[in-house]
Parts: C-alpha cells; sequence; structure tokens
C-alpha cells in the first residue's frame, strides 16, 4: 500500500509537475482537485487541504502571502487533516509549509521541491506583478522549513534527465515507479537570469545561501523571454503596434501569456489581445475574453466562455452574462459555482452585490450574511462593512451598528489599512 505524501514547496517552484507525476504512478488527489488557466496540466490540490490550510494560517493571523509569527490551530483542524490522510493520497498545498508546525507531527511521508529564489520571484512577478523583494521575502518563508527539518527535496532546476532521476530515486523510496518522461522538459522554466540589481543584499543572501543548503546551484532551465517581455512594455508605452510581440510571447504558452495579457490590459490596449490571440486552447480563450470584457463586448466573452474547462473563466462568464443582460442565468451560474469555489464567499458576495444593484436589499443582506460565514477572518471586516451600510438603508440601525464594531473586532488589519 503506498503512503500518503505531502509535496512541499514554493509557488511556481514545481510542486505540480511532482504532484502530477505521483498522480501518475498510482497515489490519488483526495476529493476535488482545483485547476486554473495557469497550469493547463492541473496543479493537483485538494481543495480541502487548501481550505483546511486557509483556515489554520487565518486562525494564526496570517494567510497565503504572509506567515503568521505562530501557527496555531484547532481539534477541529487535526480532525480535518485526519480526513485528508489516507493510504496512496498525495497532498499538494504550498501553504503547508507557512502552516509547518501544523503538519510536522502528521502521519505522511514528505517530499519538498525548490526552485532557485530568483527564478521564483521573477516567476511571481510575471504570473502576480509581485515586486522582486517582496516574492524573494515569500521563497524564504516557505522553504526555511525544508532546510530545517531536513525533508528529501527535489532541485527542480537543470538538466530534465537530472531532475527525472533524482524524482525516480525519491518516488522508489516511496514504494512507487516512475515513468521518466512524466516531467516536461518545458516545465523547466522562469530560469533565474542575472541577479537583479536593487534587491535587499541581506535578503538576497540568505535565499542564496538557504538556495545552496537544499542543493542547488547556478539557475538553469528553459528562459522565458524577458527581452521580448520587456520590449512589449516598452511598445505599449512609447504607443506602438506590439500584436507581433504578443503573439511570440503566446508561444511560450499560459507562462508567456500572463505577462503579455497584464501587460496589454494595465495599458488599455485589450484590441491586442482581441486582434493576436488566435486558436481555441483554454488560455487564449480566457485572455479573449477578458480583453472583450475590457472592451465592453461581454456577450463575445460569455460565448468564448462558455464549457471552459478552468474554474476562473466560469466565474468570469457569470459577469459577462450579467453585463450582457442574461441576469437570471449569470445567477444561477454563481449559485452553482460557489459549492466547488476554493473561496465561496466571493461568489456569495458578487450575488450580493446584483441583488443590491437592482434594489434587492434584503436579499442581497442575505447574501452577505453567507459571504461572511464563508470567508477567511482576513476578509470579514469589508463585507460587515458592506452589509452595515445596506441595513443601514433599510433601517436597521442597530443591526448597522453592531455589524460594524464586529467587523472592527474580527478584521482590524483592515480597517487601519
Amino acid at each position: 500500500m503506498r503512503p500518503p505524501v505531502l509535496v512541499l514547496g514554493m509557488h511556481r517552484s514545481g510542486t505540480s509537475a511532482v504532484a502530477g507525476a505521483l498522480v501518475r504512478a498510482g497515489w490519488t488527489v483526495p476529493g476535488t482537485a482545483i485547476r486554473n488557466w495557469d497550469n493547463p496540466r492541473g496543479h493537483f490540490e485538494s481543495t480541502a487541504l487548501i481550505r483546511l490550510n486557509e483556515e489554520v494560517l487565518a486562525a494564526s493571523g496570517g494567510h497565503w502571502l504572509a506567515a503568521p509569527p505562530e501557527v496555531r490551530w484547532t481539534p477541529e483542524h487535526l480532525q480535518a487533516r485526519g480526513h485528508l490522510i489516507t493510504p496512496g493520497a498525495v497532498l499538494k498545498d504550498p501553504r503547508s509549509l507557512l502552516a509547518w508546525p501544523f503538519w510536522r507531527d502528521a502521519p505522511v511521508r514528505f517530499l519538498g521541491v525548490v526552485r532557485h529564489p530568483i527564478a521564483v520571484a521573477r516567476s511571481l512577478g510575471a504570473w502576480r506583478g509581485m515586486p522582486l523583494a517582496e516574492g524573494l521575502a515569500l521563497w524564504l518563508a516557505h522553504n526555511r522549513p525544508l532546510v530545517e527539518a531536513g525533508i528529501p527535496t527535489l532541485v527542480f532546476d537543470g538538466d530534465v534527465e537530472r531532475v527525472r532521476a533524482d524524482l525516480a530515486a525519491l518516488v522508489e523510496d516511496l514504494g512507487g515507479d516512475l515513468d521518466p518522461e512524466t516531467i516536461d522538459p518545458a516545465e523547466i522554466h522562469h530560469d533565474g537570469g542575472p541577479v537583479p540589481e536593487g534587491l535587499p543584499p541581506a535578503l538576497l543572501e540568505e535565499a542564496q545561501d538557504l538556495w545552496r543548503r537544499l542543493g542547488g546551484g547556478d539557475p538553469q532551465g528553459t528562459a522565458l523571454p524577458w527581452e521580448i517581455i520587456d520590449r512589449l512594455r516598452a511598445t505599449l508605452a512609447a504607443g506602438g503596434d506590439p500584436a507581433d510581440l504578443v503573439r511570440d510571447l503566446a508561444t511560450y504558452g499560459p507562462a508567456g501569456l500572463a505577462p503579455a495579457g497584464m501587460a496589454c490590459l494595465k495599458a488599455r490596449r485589450a484590441d491586442v489581445l482581441v486582434a493576436a490571440l488566435e486558436g481555441d486552447d483554454a488560455p487564449r480563450r480566457l485572455w479573449r475574453a477578458k480583453a472583450l470584457l475590457d472592451l465592453g463586448r461581454p456577450a463575445e466573452a460569455a460565448v468564448l466562455l462558455a464549457d471552459h474547462p478552468d474554474f476562473e473563466a466560469r466565474l468570469l462568464e457569470t459577469r459577462a452574462l450579467h453585463q450582457a443582460g442574461q441576469v437570471i442565468q449569470a445567477d444561477a451560474r454563481l449559485a452553482a459555482l460557489a459549492k466547488e469555489a476554493l473561496y465561496p464567499h466571493t461568489c456569495h458576495a458578487q450575488r450580493a452585490a446584483w441583488a443590491a444593484d437592482a434594489g434587492r436589499l434584503e436579499e442581497a443582506v442575505l447574501l452577505l450574511a453567507e459571504a461572511i460565514a464563508a470567508a477567511p477572518l482576513r476578509r470579514r471586516g469589508r463585507l460587515r462593512q458592506r452589509r452595515a451600510s445596506l441595513l443601514h438603508r433599510l433601517g436597521r440601525i442597530e443591526e448597522a451598528v453592531a455589524e460594524r464594531a464586529q467587523a472592527q473586532a474580527e478584521d482590524p488589519a483592515w480597517f487601519a489599512d
């Protein structure tokens, strides 16, 4: 019987590729697995696992972008952990490293994955627009436990044959047999390139030291075309025609589409994406749909998003339908999506906003109550504030005052911003 395995690694570090390799070797993801546009092969992440980690981090005063100073949990959290740990389960979520004390004594086998800190920071910059220094700090917060706990760790960087051989040895130690072709050379990308100037020296030194202690060397892999990305940004800033540059970046798949799409939308050049992104594959359809929405063409966007495999696209489809005047259909779709959403409070809150805009204030108040109940603590302040405003409009003043007081008590950081 295969042991349960917890795959530990920072975002953008190859954990999805490793978890996918384990699945193809016979392990299974417990429950429903999430699937987003940015990884067409899949993330192999259990929705229940992510929700559990989110709850533990929220109870500790942190979240997936901020490690808490101390990790706290309840007996209910431990019970939920036990339900996930079954023979042959592969558990993978980068948040597990931020909640490491909660997982440290779990009856599982651990498998770490690490990629060069500059490579990860650059990837986060392309993926989320995160400043490099913030990406490095987040890399450190995730990877310190790998060193401190002495977890067997795969260096997901460099020659693909070396990565395959190292992973095969780790999987064999877990009792499995790895198909060497299961790791695609294209998955080893986002190389670090030259170290950017202006990074805090102490932060950079600690990250480089930790990388060496984990067994890493000089960053390698298939580089993203940073020169093309920089030329695209410069062309957009100068008001030129960047269509060919967008097409070039699209050949790199989601990793190239993300910086191209974000740069064009930020520059208010959604027209370029519509014209340049030919093809019917899921990532291109999603970015064209985003551009069409930005251009005020929701009906066309809804057509592109229909039957899309990724959750983000299906969520965006409800917005397109609503803007196209298909209000009842949009609301029904969003209500259904809330049942499978990683963050269901966003669905309830959007439905509440639609109801309030239509003058259905009582319905909006009820929907916001559902959103608050489903939201992590760090998101409740703004939701309670919105609900308080609606209660005030309905003349329910005492309830509004109580809701605002609860918002400040529950989410003081939001009021301090």
